[in-house]
């Protein structure tokens, strides 16, 4: 059996503290041992851990799993957006594959400028990718930069805006990834979005960019929505959303290795 790849996991302990800056607040951890056992239950290998808004730029605790993860775990960091090139470089060898910039709640940036512009050229340079959280008219504002950015840029969550939003947000995005082979969506988190949405959001998606810029997460422990569904049934949606079996496999295994180079995922296979 080919091994699975979620994209999209979040990891933390609160002992290492949380962001004095957040959105919101947690009474429990989720620790690795939690995840394994959810992933070993659905037939998953491996995992990306995406580093929450709430942990902000300290990365440690991220870095320490994915050391002692023996290759199962690779990771997106949150760093400051004037960090050196060197730095990222650091991060790279020590399992991190991208960034992600959340935009919610925030000011979209303008990518194309100063200290952005210089960001992502170092994401293209060392083949990593930039990961964004954004919903709305946010896509709006980001549009030009997002057609011009050199680095492969995944959209978290199916955007986080259905179709015919009077932001025209969705209307944005697809027209940036019309015209750039370089977006890729991540389909997961259809709880962040209005009710029913995802598989519209899908159906536009897949009209517009091959199966090949798709990818899957579980989006576990699905913060502020915990409860609602099992880890089991993320994956279960993904058959609503591509019903085809062999795209499925693209979604679940090749295409976290072609469009992130998750490390490790060679012996995976084997």
């Amino acid at each position: 059996m080919t091994p699975l790849i979620d994209t999209h996991v979040h990891l933390f302990d609160r002992q290492y503290g949380l962001a004095s800056k957040r959105r919101y607040d947690l009474d429990y951890d989720a620790l690795p041992a939690h995840l394994r056992r959810e992933m070993a239950l659905a037939g998953v290998s491996a995992a990306v851990i995406v580093q929450p808004s709430f942990l902000g730029t300290d990365n440690s605790y991220l870095l320490q799993v994915i050391a002692e993860s023996d290759g199962r775990f690779s990771g997106i960091a949150v760093v400051e957006p004037n960090i050196s090139g060197q730095e990222l470089a650091r991060l790279k060898a020590a399992g991190i594959i991208g960034l992600r910039l959340n935009c919610i709640g925030e000011r979209a940036p303008n990518l194309a400028v100063a200290p952005y512009s210089f960001l992502v050229g170092e994401l293209a340079r060392l083949g990593m990718i930039l990961q964004i959280q954004a919903e709305g008219e946010q896509w709006c504002a980001l549009e030009k930069s997002l057609v011009a950015c050199p680095a492969t840029l995944v959209i978290d969550h199916f955007g986080r805006t259905p179709p015919g939003d009077v932001s025209g947000g969705f209307e944005s995005l697809l027209r940036v990834a019309a015209q750039s082979s370089r977006i890729c969506f991540k389909f997961s988190a259809p709880y962040r979005l209005k009710t029913g949405a995802a598989v519209h959001c899908a159906r536009a998606i897949l009209d517009t960019v091959p199966i090949d810029r798709i990818l899957w997460g579980s989006d576990w422990p699905a913060t502020q929505f915990e409860g609602c569904h099992t880890y089991q049934d993320t994956l279960a949606w993904l058959e609503e959303w591509v019903p085809r079996p062999d795209d499925r496999q693209k979604v679940l295994w090749q295409n976290p290795i072609n469009l992130l180079g998750v490390p490790g995922a060679a012996s995976l296979a084997r």
